[in-house]
């Protein structure tokens, strides 16, 4: 468990301190875990169980709680985005999930969730961002967008090879560096081939 009385920067320590109370208010349980196993994933919401969850990845925790509290924000505002339903009975990212895990679908419901999926996505990051600026967190956020939009385009990879690859592409500086800051580029219609093919050849590189 994370010790909050580590936390050096005060602005990270109130933002954490919100993220607990808000939680608590809500309802929601908060976990923080070491990361002993070194999961791919680095953390969840979920809106059916309540709970908010994290591991503490030296370095990268305080991007992930940012996210993640994002999502919870988008629960709490009860956003379109969020509730969101295929055709209003299908959850387009248990959609996803499944499929990676080896239920088929058709392909016109896959393309339908994907987009869903990564329209969720985008924006939970654009209001991260808002929430590192708000906060004044000690977080790149030239570096967090970058980071933002290679996980988007994750989902156009996780489409066209229907893989999980263990080198995330957020953590890729082959595929960081070749992306723009910039949220407004982003097309979800569209598959950027370049960032996908760099995805895919960093895969499972260390």
């Amino acid at each position: 468990m994370l010790d909050f009385y580590d936390i050096k920067d005060p602005n990270a320590k109130s933002f954490v301190d919100h993220v607990i109370n808000a939680c608590a208010e809500h309802g929601v349980k908060f976990i923080a875990e070491r990361d002993d196993e070194h999961s791919e994933c680095r953390g969840s919401f979920g809106d059916y169980d309540k709970e908010l969850k994290i591991f503490l990845v030296p370095d990268i925790w305080l991007d992930v709680l940012v996210h993640e509290y994002s999502h919870m924000e988008q629960w709490l505002e009860r956003s379109p985005i969020f509730l969101a339903k295929y055709r209003r009975r299908m959850d387009p990212t248990s959609v996803v999930d499944n499929w990676l895990n080896g239920h088929d679908y058709a392909d016109s419901t896959l393309d339908a969730c994907f987009r869903m999926v990564k329209e969720l996505e985008l924006d939970c990051e654009k209001r991260a961002v808002e929430n590192i600026k708000k906060w004044n967190l000690p977080i790149n956020v030239k570096r967090y967008t970058k980071c933002a939009i290679a996980y988007i385009h994750y989902y156009d990879y996780t489409r066209e090879y229907r893989n999980r690859c263990s080198n995330v592409p957020y953590e890729n500086e082959n595929v960081i560096k070749s992306i723009k800051a910039d949220f407004s580029t982003m097309n979800l219609d569209v598959h950027n081939r370049k960032i996908v093919q760099l995805i895919h050849e960093n895969a499972n590189s260390n």
